[in-house]
């Protein structure tokens, strides 16, 4: 294969691997040669997620604590001496419509959708910059463009998101480029457990999309993936819609 379209020799760091789009992008890079800090609050769930995964080490740790972003650059480093792609995939959602979105549930969705982004984007930027060439690709949503009741605070956060992509992707030139992925409705660990308690999910969440079927972790992983090759290189500060139509259907 030609190598353009591999990661030999690159180093990522993918947040939220214990399941679904983290998951897949971990298996993705490190089957094309990328080695892989995989992170997730889930000590538990990532370990078994990222067993029998090549070139991949796992820090267990809250994106969201004091430090964390310092925490996740240091392990990097020390298990791989350098980085060269971040992926901002670690993110929460609770549906809350106004009369119930507490104080809490507003900060929650801010700390882990973005400001926890931000940090690690912060802290990993002077290291990306040591490289050939730097990719940050923040995992967003289609939201941003087309949301629903009860969804405020995860709106809010990931139109916050995407604005810091923008931002980003001009101060962070020449030497990395900075692009969010907008996934429509995944099919993960984040939604199974809803459309369990609730049947009735599973029709309108295929039914968001006119392809007929919620994402798959893989669709938002190839997409990742596309973003952070050398073959990307004059690809910045867009907003990459994976949702099957989703948002132009509205």
């Amino acid at each position: 294969m030609n190598t353009r379209y591999r990661l030999d020799e690159k180093v990522a760091v993918v947040t939220g691997c214990a399941s679904g789009v983290g998951e897949s992008v971990a298996k993705l890079f490190s089957e094309l040669g990328a080695k892989v800090l995989a992170v997730d609050v889930n000590g538990d769930g990532l370990a078994t997620a990222m067993d029998r995964i090549d070139n991949v080490a796992c820090l267990s740790i809250d994106v969201t604590a004091n430090g964390a972003e310092e925490e996740i650059v240091n392990a990097a480093l020390e298990h791989f001496d350098q980085i060269d792609i971040v992926i901002n995939n670690a993110g929460r959602v609770i549906y809350a419509e106004i009369d119930e979105l507490t104080d809490e549930i507003w900060d929650m969705h801010l700390n882990v959708n973005v400001t926890a982004a931000m940090r690690i984007c912060r802290s990993a930027a002077s290291e990306l910059r040591k490289r050939p060439f730097g990719r940050i690709v923040n995992i967003g949503s289609a939201v941003t463009m087309r949301s629903s009741p009860g969804l405020a605070a995860y709106t809010a956060s990931k139109n916050a998101l995407e604005g810091l992509t923008r931002v980003l992707s001009q101060e962070l030139l020449p030497d990395i480029t900075v692009n969010c992925i907008h996934p429509g409705n995944i099919l993960s660990g984040m939604t199974i457990p809803l459309m369990e308690k609730d049947p009735s999910l599973k029709e309108r969440y295929e039914n968001f999309s006119p392809m007929g079927r919620q994402a798959l972790p893989e669709d938002i992983s190839h997409a990742a993936l596309f973003l952070c090759l050398e073959a990307s290189s004059y690809i910045n500060g867009i907003g990459l819609n994976v949702d099957g139509g989703y948002v132009a259907s509205g």
